[in-house]
């Protein structure tokens, strides 16, 4: 039996963190911004026969699918939701018109979860309740959602840094998708 004499007192927790470094260094952060205006709630098609489905429910489709798609990966990926132009504020910097949504005990930018899959893919149906819209962004005003928004977006991802080793720092790749109509 031949046996590594360097290899006998290893300790099996360095090759744990050895992998782990690397799968925070290849991660990436990424930040759905949403355009909630009243607009993105009024048919997408325009013919009678299809089905009636809103430009928001085809945002909600195609984000519910990347995150089942990360899941499904096995991707260790955090990603935020946030929506803006909303009457409704839930943010860290208490900014007028953004809210960013979440599920559970989950941080506002985490791993994607079943659970948060679940509940976002029916968002449509309580969206104007829960959280509502305003009509649109007015150019020139003070109170402009989409600055808001991407100072949102940017503190959940400096945030997200927090986790990171300091070697993994500068390799993270962080993303923000904004999609509105």
């Amino acid at each position: 039996m031949d046996l590594d004499p360097e290899g006998i007192f290893r300790d099996d927790s360095d090759e744990d963190d050895d992998n782990v470094q690397e799968r925070e260094a290849n991660k990436e952060m990424v930040v759905y911004l949403v355009y909630a205006s009243l607009k993105m709630f009024t048919p997408a098609t325009t013919q009678a026969d299809e089905k009636q489905e809103t430009h928001f429910h085809t945002i909600v489709y195609c984000i519910t699918q990347s995150l089942k798609t990360q899941i499904i990966g096995g991707s260790y990926d955090e990603v935020a939701i946030c929506f803006f132009n909303t009457k409704e504020k839930k943010n860290l910097q208490d900014l007028a018109g953004v809210y960013v949504y979440n599920v559970g005990d989950r941080d506002p930018l985490d791993r994607p979860t079943a659970k948060l899959i679940k509940d976002f893919s029916c968002i449509e149906d309580s969206f104007m309740s829960n959280i509502g819209s305003r009509y649109g962004i007015t150019a020139g005003s003070r109170e402009n959602t989409l600055y808001n928004a991407l100072w949102v977006a940017q503190t959940l991802l400096c945030k997200g840094y927090v986790h990171f080793p300091p070697f993994a720092f500068m390799q993270c790749h962080s993303l923000i998708n904004l999609v509105g109509y």
